[in-house]
């Protein structure tokens, strides 16, 4: 068995009541690196191809929509250094004492760095891509981060070895022997161009781009379709082609692709429910570094399965799952999304072995009820991510037990009522005679932040969330949504968050009949009340609104009203 790749984390310790997040006796770190960057790290161009949108917004808080009030302060570089370097890529990462946004650029000398990218939103481990490299050349690397009034930068230089030996592959087909393989050369194929069969398959796309589903099909075809365990997949371009095979035609599709990592890919998919990533009754993966950008405007059914930009369904109920680090671009109905067990019964003094972290969901959600992050499996740890719309759509859907979602930066707005060319959504099974809707009419539309629906026995703490509607085109918006189900249990404690709910002048409101809530706890039957505390709840309407005292207690949360 391999060893389940963690993130390089550094655990943030909180103490009761700190808003920060971190112990108030804790000293600040002492000698900051800081180096004055010889080049323009603000010039440099993405690495990725033409097909991926622009990067929305720039800095830590890239709408600039709310002032965040529960993020550290503090961007000063500790150890910078490169955590991976192979022939074609290399893999750089540094810690910040608070909570900073990320920027990186590189060149052939310390005074050309035309090549690189930034991340907005917040995280303490940064981590990002140096690709693609020329083995034996060397690159000089300049890395920034910052929070809203200050940075800090450094620099390094790295120089790509020679690639390892492996099996050189110039056409699709299947792998069916162990073994190290590189590609070289781009291809296509008319459906699935790469299928592995073979345990233990190390598999480097070199950086080429591997179509797939070229030529009309009634088949499902796939980039690259893993059905083994313990394959690797790394370092490639792969496309949707023209033709684009059946329903369900994903860029990297696994099926017990147990202990499997997939990591550095650019994802490009366009047809009706096509998946940048999915895998299925898999155990133990990890996806990391992974852009997916979505094109899909269709989605068959909302209910099973959706669509995904990066999905795990993991099998069996203790498997373990950890995507980070991974950009989705215009996805249309669900971006990041694990399933696994069950919903337990009782609290559990159980770390979490499944982690979504430092991973940006940038959507252009479609179909109705889907979300930026779905946690629909225990024991998930959710941290450090930034959920933006793009266009439109919901963010963060929770229905199981012991989760732990902290420091995320969270926006959700539903536009439903116009085009779908406009980026509109449309609600192919809700109860009236318009779809996409017309502005008549008033269906339950509600943009949510965080929704816990069933949900029980977690902990959600120093999030930024801001939920709005739009003039004369959204209903309703919650920042804080739990919906308490009396199997469930409930007993999820909240603090040190802000919710900020935003209605817009002239936005329908169906003359009164849909929420308008930073905060709303409602449902009936909780066993254990859920617990909030010191959070900061911001709306023009209502604040925080508890529909029974039986389904939580609120102490020392703060009730803004603009």
């Amino acid at each position: 068995m391999r060893l389940f790749a963690a993130l390089l984390l550094v655990c943030c310790n909180r103490a009761e009541n700190d808003p920060t997040g971190l112990d108030e006796t804790t000293d600040s770190p002492t000698n900051p690196t800081e180096t004055e960057l010889p080049c323009d790290i603000d010039a440099a161009s993405a690495p990725w191809p033409s097909w991926v949108p622009e990067w929305p917004g720039s800095g830590r808080n890239g709408s600039g929509a709310t002032t965040f009030v529960m993020l550290d302060d503090d961007p000063a570089i500790l150890d910078l250094q490169v955590v991976e370097l192979t022939a074609e890529s290399a893999v750089i990462g540094w810690s910040t004492a608070g909570d900073a946004d990320s920027s990186i650029a590189w060149g052939p000398s310390p005074e050309s760095c035309p090549t690189g990218y930034h991340r907005t939103g917040a995280r303490r481990e940064h981590r990002m891509v140096v690709a693609p490299l020329e083995p034996g050349v060397e690159v000089h690397v300049a890395v920034r981060s910052s929070d809203e009034t200050s940075s800090s930068s450094d620099t390094l230089t790295l120089t790509p070895p020679a690639p390892e030996a492996a099996t050189e592959l110039d056409a699709c087909g299947e792998i069916d022997a162990a073994g190290s393989y590189r590609l070289v050369a781009d291809v296509s194929a008319d459906c699935t161009c790469f299928e592995i069969t073979a345990d233990d398959v190390t598999l480097d796309l070199g950086w080429h781009e591997v179509t797939y589903a070229e030529a009309s099909t009634t088949e499902q075809c796939h980039g690259v379709s893993i059905n083994a365990a313990g394959a690797h997949v790394s370092d490639g371009i792969v496309v949707q082609g023209s033709a684009g095979g059946d329903l369900y035609s994903h860029g990297v599709r696994g099926y017990g692709a147990d202990e499997a990592l997939i990591e550095r890919l650019w994802i490009r998919v366009h047809t009706a429910d096509a998946n940048g990533l999915r895998a299925m009754y898999s155990a133990d993966l990890v996806v990391r570094d992974v852009l997916v950008a979505s094109e899909v405007t269709q989605v068959t059914d909302r209910h099973y399965p959706g669509n995904r930009g990066i999905a795990l369904d993991l099998d069996p109920s203790d498997a373990t799952g950890e995507v980070s680090d991974c950009f989705l671009f215009g996805v249309p109905h669900w971006g990041i999304y694990i399933t696994a067990d069950g919903r337990l019964d009782a609290a559990v003094d159980t770390p979490q072995t499944r982690i979504i972290a430092n991973n940006h969901v940038f959507a252009d959600m479609r179909a109705t009820n889907g979300y930026g992050i779905g946690v629909h499996a225990n024991h998930v740890e959710v941290h450090h991510n930034e959920i933006r719309p793009l266009h439109n759509g919901r963010a963060m859907h929770i229905t199981r037990s012991n989760h732990s979602v902290h420091h995320n930066i969270i926006e959700a707005v539903e536009l439903i009522e116009g085009s779908r060319a406009d980026g509109y959504q449309e609600y192919s099974d809700i109860a009236d005679d318009a779809s996409p809707h017309d502005a008549g009419v008033c269906s339950w539309v509600v943009a949510h932040g965080i929704r816990v629906e069933g949900g029980n026995f977690g902990e959600i703490y120093n999030n930024e969330v801001l939920t709005h509607s739009l003039a004369e085109v959204s209903f309703g918006a919650t920042g804080l949504n739990i919906n308490v189900d009396g199997s469930a249990g409930s007993g999820n404690e909240v603090h040190h968050n802000q919710f900020t709910a935003r209605q817009a002048d002239n936005s329908i409101d169906c003359g009164g009949g849909l929420p308008m809530m930073a905060g709303w706890v409602r449902g009936s039957g909780a066993t254990v009340p859920n617990d909030l505390h010191d959070n900061r709840f911001v709306s023009a309407t209502d604040t925080l609104v508890i529909e029974d005292p039986s389904l939580a207690t609120s102490s020392n949360d703060e009730e803004v009203v603009e």
